[in-house]
């Protein structure tokens, strides 16, 4: 098989559209400038190896996503083990043409379909994707008049005449349950990623940034960051102030305040809840930062590192919301060019091994009982931070209701919602899904893909 493809450069950077029928030989694509075609795959994104080899679908980590041919199937890779990238196709395999995308908003473009108008829990579908982990069926999300389209997550999906069937997980060699393995395991993986977003082989070098906060995680992520050279870091304040920590971490720091996230220009905010609920929306007070670029992040963190265990088995089964915030930011990603790595989730497959060293008698004197997050509270210390420097609790990363809900934006919303016949319904019950339970907001999906319809219009 090969494919045929043309670059729409009006398109978001990151975005492609794939077309193809089992019939013929030749996938057509669509795509944004910043995607990558060769022979046999197509990329965007970044992964923990040689970028000119362009075996993403065998790394450790991809954050991204894209399609490998081979003779008699195409290949589905979203960000593997990772929530911050999907591919979108046809729920039904054994059709003769399929259509797949990395962007839900292109892929009904594309193919004519909409959302249902009358189904306002698409937040709820996205979590229970996610909290599934890793399965051998397609989890679908309903569309207009009784249409589905099927959602690949976490690892691969084979499509042949044959039908789709979920691809194995690549075999990892994974690190020894104990803290000094597991920390060179992740820098090890960060390592990779710098070469390949910095590699001469890339079209367009990435720069590569961290994040920084006065909590746990992004701490620890910055201080191997920064072992590997990385200077430049982002940091939102309200409620926080990281600038000391940057200063310690010898960090080039650009600072603003959380407060800029409410004077967004409407077509970014749209972005943001294009994949509900626009609860990173931060990030984007960052853009010129963020364009082409990989940003190492301590997103992922609490559910990797927290005393607390979320992940059932290496499937990724999670019986909680988890992560929800690295696929919100997809359109926004795609439009600017930036890879997100959440190294709190790098290596969450073997959860059982970072619980038996988050508990283990070598972590005793950094565990501070059930919120405490013993890990990166000793990657921080024992890089020279003081304790009392971070660890805090914070709030200026990630913005929860009501505020997620507020902005120049909210009068055009509210003006949608009248067009919602009841906007509180709900099919699921609060004690399973208590997040946005009956909320009228659970529609800003509904409304930023209708202010957003044009986007991906030929």
């Amino acid at each position: 098989m090969k494919f045929r493809s043309v670059v729409k450069e009006h398109w978001p950077q990151g975005a492609w559209f794939a077309r193809w029928s089992k019939s013929e030989q030749t996938v057509h694509v669509l795509h944004g400038s910043g995607v990558i075609v060769r022979a046999d795959r197509l990329f965007e994104g970044v992964w923990d190896g040689d970028f000119a080899a362009g075996r993403f679908v065998e790394a450790t980590v991809f954050t991204g996503s894209g399609i490998r041919l081979q003779a008699d199937s195409v290949e589905l890779i979203p960000s593997l083990d990772f929530q911050n990238a999907c591919v979108f196709v046809n729920l039904d395999s054994s059709d003769d043409e399929q259509c797949a995308s990395n962007s839900l908003l292109c892929w009904l473009t594309q193919t004519g379909n909409a959302l249902d108008p009358t189904w306002g829990d698409y937040y709820i579908d996205l979590v229970r994707v996610f909290s599934v982990g890793i399965v051998d069926e397609l989890p679908t999300l309903r569309l207009k008049d009784g249409a589905r389209v099927g959602v690949v997550a976490l690892a691969g999906w084979s499509i042949s005449a044959q039908g789709g069937e979920r691809m194995p997980s690549a075999e990892v060699d994974w690190f020894e349950p104990n803290f000094a393995s597991y920390r060179a395991f992740i820098k090890g993986v960060m390592a990779r990623i710098q070469e390949n977003a910095t590699g001469p082989d890339r079209p367009k070098p990435l720069g590569v940034k961290t994040t920084l906060s006065t909590g746990y995680d992004s701490v620890a992520v910055s201080v191997l960051a920064r072992e590997l050279g990385v200077t430049e870091a982002i940091t939102i304040l309200g409620r926080e102030d990281a600038r000391e920590l940057g200063k310690r971490l010898g960090l080039k720091l650009r600072a603003r305040h959380r407060s800029r996230s409410l004077l967004l220009p409407n077509r970014v905010v749209h972005e943001c809840f294009a994949m509900p609920i626009g609860q990173n929306r931060p990030l984007a007070i960052f853009d010129r930062e963020l364009t082409d670029s990989v940003l190492f992040s301590g997103q992922g963190g609490d559910i990797t590192w927290g005393m607390k265990r979320w992940f059932e088995d290496d499937r990724l089964r999670a019986p909680n919301f988890h992560a929800m915030v690295l696929i919100s930011q997809l359109e926004h990603r795609l439009r600017v060019g930036y890879s997100l790595v959440a190294v709190g989730v790098i290596g969450n497959r073997r959860a059982d091994r970072v619980m038996a060293i988050t508990t283990s008698p070598e972590m005793a004197a950094f565990q501070e009982g059930e919120r405490g997050r013993p890990i990166p509270r000793r990657i921080g210390v024992e890089a020279g931070i003081p304790a009392e420097l971070f660890g805090q609790t914070k709030t200026a990363g990630a913005i929860a209701a009501p505020e997620v809900f507020s902005g120049l934006w909210n009068r055009s919303f509210k003006k949608f919602l009248r067009s919602v016949p009841d906007p509180t319904a709900t099919a699921y019950r609060r004690e399973d899904y208590p997040n946005f339970y009956a909320s009228p907001y659970r529609w800003t999906m509904h409304w930023a893909h209708e202010q957003m319809k044009d986007r991906y219009r030929d």
